[in-house]
């Protein structure tokens, strides 16, 4: 395995530098350039030249075959020496996949290798033949990203989609309660996009008459990906007939409840509300066949997956969580006779944070596998997070925990209330920082608001561990998890972190941050930008203990910087595969940016996500043009990400300094406490919190 992971090493590596010697454009410019060459040989040679010049023209005609033959042959060369390359990398990353678990994140660089050259007809030889050998489970990181690129219609002179479907299937058959819900979310991606926002969902069965090719409605996902989902999951029925048709009936019980109108209950969040007698989702029961949805199932390598706890019941009420689309929690008994929560969403594109996700746990392996970072324990809080179609999903309800705002700001029982009766109160100080417009009198302001509401987060230690060791620990654990969830989220550069967005775990202390639909730096695109490389503000330095940022949370951000600086090819090659993913722009739509700070923007803050998908019928010229430029942009823009983060790890800030881990550390922390930084952000994010 080690001499298969050499070899694909150092074969990557000169892959990669022939690529920077000729991009794809500047090859095509020297393909373009012979061809005019030959077309002016061609032109010449049926031209009639007077024999005073003939000596002259047959100089020139010899230079410019010479030329054409030079470029030919570079090119030429050129082409078999980076396909010779990419063939011997890929083959040998494949053998070092297959021999072993050791390098099991290089299926990433894998896929991209593939993705980058699907028109190479050896390098689909070679993915048709050896990645359906390889354990499924391998794949399982990527199924979002490959499952993005079915489709009924087959890339001409490839097998590029016989190999996806071929190893989708194998996935879902190996692993169905990590896979089938993907299959499944495309399947049933236009379900809630026939009807206002505001409206209860149609029956699915009526719902999927209506949806034809040529009449897709504006926004509707691309049918021809619905469709390919679809013959997937046939084939899958044949199969494993009970289990495709127990899931598929969970997802249209779960989407009926997503849409369900709940207008009417506004207001009444504290209540339990039932749900409708006529719902499927009462009538499944003793599924035992299918594991509770959102749950930490192991990936079992033998595929056996023995002793699952499977869906029981579920109850028949449900409360209201708040939040713009008003989402829906709701009680799942499990076989084990456990009640589980279950957070429904519709009207949501939960995606992005699925996808969040995913790099989350890719970060917590490198955590796993660095001796500092491992002693330290040192890991970022996930959660699961099912997308069931474009506008619907479950999320895993985190048990025990309260949101950041909550505790601190919201209701005469918060703590800034309780501990700090005389200070003014949360919204006068937003009613403040809102009224200032310039930046001198919003530093003004902000310094006028500070001095009057002082931080109070540490009493959350003193009330929920009392005994002195306790709170010793559990203040150690949030400081180190303040600081994980800094460094990484200032790499993938994620935004929108109010005080709603960050929960805290009442029983560990532990820092878990939700709606990562702002992310790769697109926070700095919102109308009010943000200024800042994470929030650092000073309720969350409060409760870090006398020594703040110095100490546990810098050496702690220092460890996990000079992580992701080891893993710096790792990482690129991951996001590289995300941030090209067909079905999605990561840039923010004016509408999300409307929702993140309009009125109720930076409280509620959704989560949702502009799609990259075409808005108009298929066969249309004018859309295949706005898919074409939509396409470079997100292309371009993928690239600048790339580059952006690319800087961040080499310790290159915006000043174009390269610093040393524990002065980009040092950088990061003052810009983070800023005043004159966090007194321009948005006053809904609640920066003197």
């Amino acid at each position: 395995m080690e001499a298969f992971f050499a070899v694909a090493r150092f074969a990557d590596k000169q892959y990669r530098l022939l690529i920077q010697q000729m991009s794809s454009t500047e090859e095509e410019d020297q393909e373009e350039s012979i061809k005019k060459q030959d077309a002016e040989l061609h032109q010449i040679s049926n031209v009639n030249v007077r024999q005073e010049s003939a000596r002259e023209v047959k100089h020139y005609v010899r230079l410019l075959k010479l030329k054409k033959e030079t470029d030919s042959n570079f090119l030429q060369r050129f082409r078999v020496a980076r396909n010779h390359f990419l063939i011997s990398s890929l083959r040998n990353y494949v053998r070092c996949l297959q021999a072993g678990d050791a390098y099991d994140l290089r299926v990433f660089r894998v896929i991209s290798l593939w993705l980058d050259n699907l028109m190479e007809r050896d390098v689909d030889q070679l993915m048709a033949t050896e990645l359906p050998r390889l354990e499924s489970r391998k794949l399982l990181p990527l199924l979002y990203q490959l499952a993005a690129r079915i489709s009924c219609n087959p890339l001409e002179g490839t097998q590029f989609q016989q190999t996806i479907a071929k190893v989708i299937e194998k996935m879902c058959l190996d692993h169905p309660h990590h896979s089938m819900y993907v299959v499944l979310a495309l399947r049933n991606a236009n379900e809630g996009m026939m009807k206002p926002a505001d409206a209860a969902a149609p029956p699915p069965a009526k719902r999927m008459k209506r949806q034809t090719s040529n009449q897709s409605a504006a926004g509707d996902f691309n049918d021809d990906k619905v469709m390919a989902a679809r013959s997937i999951v046939q084939d899958l029925a044949k199969q494993r007939p009970e289990l495709v048709q127990s899931m598929c009936q969970l997802c249209e019980a779960y989407n009926e409840l997503a849409y369900y109108n709940v207008a009417h209950l506004k207001g009444k969040s504290a209540a339990n509300h039932s749900i409708p007698a006529t719902f499927k989702l009462l009538k499944m029961k003793r599924m035992g066949d299918v594991a509770v949805t959102a749950s930490n199932i192991e990936v079992d390598p033998s595929c056996q997956y023995k002793n699952l706890v499977t869906i029981d019941q579920f109850h028949s009420h449900f409360n209201l969580v708040g939040g713009i689309n008003m989402p829906k929690r709701i009680l799942c008994r499990g076989s084990d006779g456990v009640d589980r929560h279950l957070l429904v969403k519709g009207q949501d594109d939960l995606r992005q944070d699925a996808v969040m996700q995913q790099v989350f746990e890719m970060v917590n392996q490198w955590l796993k596998r660095d001796t500092t970072t491992k002693r330290r324990q040192l890991r970022m809080r996930t959660y699961k997070v099912i997308p069931l179609s474009q506008r619907s999903g479950v999320v895993q309800w985190c048990v025990d925990t309260i949101p950041l705002g909550q505790y601190l700001v919201v209701g005469d029982q918060s703590a800034h209330r309780r501990y700090q009766p005389t200070a003014p109160s949360n919204m006068r100080c937003r009613e403040q920082m809102t009224g200032a417009k310039t930046a001198d009198h919003k530093l003004k302001v902000y310094m006028e608001v500070t001095k009057a509401f002082l931080p109070v987060f540490r009493y959350f230690f003193l009330e929920n561990f009392p005994d002195p060791a306790q709170w010793f620990e559990h203040s150690l654990i949030y400081t180190r998890s303040a600081a994980t969830a800094s460094i990484v989220g200032y790499i993938m550069g994620l935004g929108d972190r109010h005080c709603q967005n960050i929960l805290i775990d009442k029983q560990t202390a532990e820092m878990i941050h939700i709606d990562l639909g702002v992310a790769f730096e697109q926070g700095k695109a919102l109308p009010t930008p943000e200024t800042i490389p994470f929030r650092l503000t000073r309720d969350l330095v409060d409760g870090m203990g006398l020594s703040g940022t110095e100490g546990v949370f810098r050496q702690c951000c220092e460890a996990t910087l000079q992580l992701m600086k080891t893993s710096c090819e790792e990482l690129l090659t991951i996001v590289q595969v995300l941030l090209y993913d067909p079905l999605y722009q990561w840039t923010v739509s004016p509408v999300k940016a409307r929702k993140l700070q309009g009125d109720g923007g930076g409280v509620s803050g959704g989560g949702a996500t502009s799609l990259a998908l075409p808005q108009a019928t298929q066969g249309n010229n004018s859309s295949s043009s706005s898919r074409s430029m939509e396409s470079s942009s997100s292309r371009k823009m993928a690239e600048h990400v790339l580059k952006r983060m690319q800087q961040k790890l080499q310790g290159i800030e915006e000043e174009g300094v390269a610093l040393s881990v524990s002065g980009q550390v040092s950088h990061l922390i003052q810009e983070a406490t800023n005043e004159s930084n966090l007194c321009r952000v948005f006053p809904g994010w609640q920066p003197w919190v």
